[in-house]
């Protein structure tokens, strides 16, 4: 999937359930082919087959041309079209060891005057491994304490497809139209051997804890973009829309036994919808050679998620769950948001400047059963800054500033207290208030022959900082909520080497570093932290003379800090081979992750009377065979970093 795509790119992180982080941030704004995509952040990651990617652009410090909501930006995922007239297309189907299955399909029908494209897709991924977690709860001079040590599984079917057409209707009018339809089946599976004791009596209390979980889902996006040109070149007014619903229910059933029978059990059901409406007006304009003027409305709104969570708890008299009314609730949400924006911009011997401003007004409503929460009404101003020069010898330096913001929306705020488990159960706030975050960013590109440097900085600033914690909530059970509870900053620098020794050699070398910092407060308790986080990375391609590839990839990432802990650190190493038949039309690849089973993800956590560790390790290596065929001479330009063109199937990571 994308995820896989984008694991060996500079600043991403991807943790053991595949959610993807960028310069140490879960938060970013997702769209497909420049259009919102109806599932946010990671999820809409998980969807998405590798094999129907063309490229993935990762916007790191948008202009105000562009919503600024997503703390680390924008990522773009570019999916293949079809370059020549007639009707061709692209099947893939891939197979994996550890349950893994997929296929996707796109077909396409090109004319001078339109476009029409159908893909179908199907991908069904699993990550078994083995869990252990260890707890200290301290109540006066008495510590108690929780190990378990057992197997977990989670595994996602995802489905979908889109469908949609571009017509040239006159040569300078075009319109497109297209929507996506899919759906997900997860679950996820728990073992474990519990063992509780107290450092006031020998005593163990052994159990078996089981869970169970199921998380579907189905959503749909239909989208409309219109543009008409005014004779001179990029003098164009646009209009796009995009409407997207969704539906998801999740269930956990939790169960405590030992030889006497069922100790204890809770089952939670939750439900979820939600439908959103995204208009967009651009204006754009050429003033003499290079300059630009831009100007635009954007108007986007959520209505929903409505969630409803009910609760059951096992009954030892009656032998079944009985209904809990004081757990159950439902939840609605309703966000607007409109925006006016302009940018200009200015090219004159090499120098480069953007200038943009853009303003806000946001609407945000909360209401947990019959009570409404005081409504969020306020106006926001975004500017931008964006500086370039080039220097002889395609050498380049840019410098960028930007003003985002983070809306907190789902579950972070519900007012109501839900149980995630029989241990665990989760508050949200409905009084938080968005993150601004002020983004810095300078970055200098140097051409070397064949070789490529890539040197990047950064400096973060994020105000109202929204930070999860824990705390205990009665016995063994752990209480997670969220609050605004005070400042980040982050300086980091990346570097991208691309060193090509040879034609058939290739060779990437990456690396992260940044100083990350918490200040704030919980509970009334004030705290700083701070941590040196980095990463690095090395990829080399060998192309032998039989069209066969051969790509090896190693990774590490340092330990990273969190408002309550850390996270561990990790390595693992890569490795795969693809084979090319029949002048490129049928491709066979084999790919191992993960091959000396060295990746393990631990965390640590400690807070107000309780600390804990956890650590999973799956199950590796992990084995996948996919072959993909090119039928009706389908093709597509694909372009590298070093400015050739190339077929290849995997998708290129670009930055801007």
């Amino acid at each position: 999937t994308a995820v896989e795509a984008l694991e060996n790119a500079p600043g991403v992180r991807v943790d053991a359930e595949g959610n993807v982080s960028l310069r140490g941030l879960e938060i970013f704004t997702v769209l497909i082919d420049g259009r919102p995509s109806p599932v946010d952040g990671s999820e809409a990651l998980k969807q998405i087959p590798a094999s129907t990617i063309d490229r993935i652009e990762i916007v790191t410090n948008p202009s105000a041309r562009f919503d600024p909501e997503g703390k680390a930006g924008i990522i773009n995922v570019i999916l293949k079209k079809q370059r020549r007239q007639g009707i061709s297309g692209i099947l893939n189907i891939n197979a994996g060891n550890s349950g893994q299955l997929g296929a996707n399909l796109l077909l396409t029908l090109r004319t001078e005057i339109a476009t029409v494209y159908l893909g179908p897709n199907f991908n069904q991924s699993n990550f078994p491994g083995t869990r252990e977690l260890w707890r200290e709860l301290k109540r006066g001079d008495t510590s108690y304490f929780n190990s378990s040590v057992g197997t977990t599984s989670w595994g996602n079917q995802f489905y979908g497809l889109r469908a949609g057409a571009d017509f040239q209707l006159t040569s300078q009018d075009w319109l497109s139209i297209g929507g996506r339809i899919g759906g997900r089946d997860g679950k996820r599976t728990q073992s474990a051997e519990y063992r509780e004791w107290q450092s006031t009596a020998p005593e163990t209390l052994a159990y078996n804890g089981k869970t169970y979980s199921l998380d579907d889902g189905t959503h749909i996006s239909l989208n409309l973009e219109a543009s008409h040109y005014f004779g001179k070149k990029e003098h164009e007014l646009s209009l796009r829309a995009n409407y997207g619903r969704r539906y998801n229910y999740d269930s956990t059933e939790t169960q405590d036994s030992s030889a006497l029978g069922i100790l204890t059990g809770k089952r939670t059901i939750e439900n979820r919808q939600g439908q959103h409406l995204d208009l967009k007006l651009d204006y754009n304009l050429p003033l003499r050679e290079k300059d630009r003027f831009e100007a635009g409305y954007q108007s986007r709104i959520r209505l929903g998620p409505k969630q409803t969570s009910r609760l059951f708890s096992y009954d030892s008299t009656t032998g079944g769950y009985q209904f809990q009314p004081e757990y159950s609730h439902t939840t609605e949400q309703t966000d607007i948001v409109h925006a006016l924006y302009s940018t200009y911009t200015f090219n004159h011997h090499g120098f480069g400047a953007m200038a943009g401003a853009r303003t806000e007004f946001s609407s945000r409503k909360v209401t947990l059963d019959d009570t409404s929460y005081s409504p969020l009404n306020q106006w926001d101003f975004f500017p931008s800054l964006h500086l370039s020069y080039s220097f002889p010898g395609e050498q380049q330096l840019m410098a960028s500033y930007t003003r985002r913001i983070d809306r907190p929306r789902g579950w972070d705020l519900v007012p109501g207290i839900t149980w995630m488990d029989a241990k665990n159960v989760r508050q949200g706030n409905p009084d938080l208030k968005p993150e601004f975050i002020d983004n810095y960013e300078a970055g200098f590109l140097l051409p070397l022959a064949r070789h490529r440097l890539a040197l990047d900085g950064y400096y973060r600033a994020t105000h109202n900082l929204i930070e999860r914690f824990q705390r205990v909530y009665q016995g063994d059970v752990m209480f997670h909520t969220v609050e605004n509870v005070g400042s980040g900053r982050a300086l980091g620098a990346e570097m991208n080497l691309d060193l090509t020794p040879f034609q058939w050699w290739n060779v990437n070398i990456t690396g992260t570093i940044y100083d990350y910092r918490l200040t704030g407060n919980i509970s009334g308790n004030t705290f700083t932290r701070q941590g040196l986080n980095w990463d690095a990375g090395l990829t080399t391609d060998i192309n032998l003379p039989t069209f066969t590839k051969l790509q090896l990839s190693l990774r590490y990432e340092s330990p990273s800090v969190t408002a309550q802990g850390e996270e561990g650190d990790r390595v693992w190493t890569n490795i795969a081979l693809r084979q090319a038949f029949f002048r490129r039309q049928l491709l066979l690849s084999l790919s191992v992750r993960d091959l000396f089973g060295s990746s393990i993800h631990e965390s640590f956590t400690t807070g107000e009377n309780f600390s804990s560790r956890l650590s999973f390790r799956g199950n590796a290596p992990v084995i996948s065979l996919s072959l993909t065929y090119n039928f009706n001479n389908y093709r597509q330009e694909k372009r590298r970093a070093n400015g050739n063109s190339e077929e290849e199937e995997a998708p290129s990571i670009e930055y801007y």
